[in-house]
């Protein structure tokens, strides 16, 4: 574990670095629940765990960067077969809400996916290996981990493209309508549509539909929940239309599969 803090004072109060490090957790490791005083990103570079923000819950992987907020009760915990690897910066300043406004990040959404080159990873990694270091060496750094926030980057479409499914992704175990996700990244709802349809090749409904399979399927082989609770955690007050929906999508019954991959005779 690195964990470095910083001790400048009397600086701009733009933007105010307070700690950053690193952690191999243990198998099955929790903090909290615990409520912060500044904003915390988790990034997660391999493994995977759980983060709970108020009744939410998020299963996370590697790739995926997760935001606390302050004065937010959080828990997170490392799996119990593949804990995590993070880093974690720990920030605040007067500029903070409009780059986390920019980047689609709010307490709604505090999920956030990186590009497959995981250039926002790779910045926060250059902060922590930097170590104890000048405040404008630090800054420089900080502002290039922004700046692989991909949203100032992207086009109009793009960026509402990336707001609804990160919306999806922090969303998926309620119920959700498509006009619900148009009217979270507040564009119209048969442009919605249209955006999913060329990015994607599919609708929004088919999107989440999606997404709820893939986590149903980490659900059953990583942990031991019946279906009717696995089915509740992706979104489905209604085990049987979870079921259909799961067999119609992958070809087997959530039970067969799990009794499949998990090599049960």
């Amino acid at each position: 574990m690195r964990d470095y803090f910083t001790d400048f004072e009397n600086l701009s109060g733009d933007f105010r670095i307070y700690e950053y490090g690193e952690e191999q957790c243990p198998k099955g490791y929790g903090f909290g629940p615990y409520i912060r005083q500044t904003y915390f990103f988790h990034y997660i570079y391999s493994g995977k765990g759980v983060f709970r923000a108020g009744e939410r819950e998020y299963r996370l992987r590697a790739g995926q960067m997760f935001l606390i907020f302050p004065g937010q009760l959080t828990y997170y915990e490392a799996d119990a077969e593949d804990p995590w690897f993070y880093r974690w910066i720990a920030f605040d300043g007067s500029l903070c809400e409009a780059l986390l406004c920019s980047a689609g990040l709010s307490e709604e959404c505090p999920i956030f996916d990186d590009d497959a080159s995981c250039p926002a990873g790779e910045a926060l990694k250059k902060i922590v290996d930097g170590g104890v270091t000048s405040y404008a060496r630090l800054m420089s750094d900080f502002w290039n981990f922004a700046a692989a926030l991909p949203q100032e980057r992207t086009s109009a479409s793009n960026r509402h493209l990336r707001r609804a499914k990160t919306y999806i992704h922090s969303h998926y175990m309620e119920p959700l309508s498509v006009r619900q996700i148009a009217d979270a990244v507040n564009i119209d709802r048969s442009y919605l549509c249209k955006l999913f349809k060329e990015h994607e090749d599919v609708s929004p409904q088919e999107y989440l539909i999606g997404y709820r399979m893939r986590v149903a399927q980490s659900l059953l082989l990583d942990t031991d929940y019946n279906i009717s609770t696995v089915a509740r955690l992706v979104g489905y007050e209604d085990p049987l239309n979870f079921s259909r929906r799961f067999s119609s999508r992958i070809g087997l019954s959530p039970y067969k599969w799990r009794k499949e991959r998990s090599g049960v005779n």
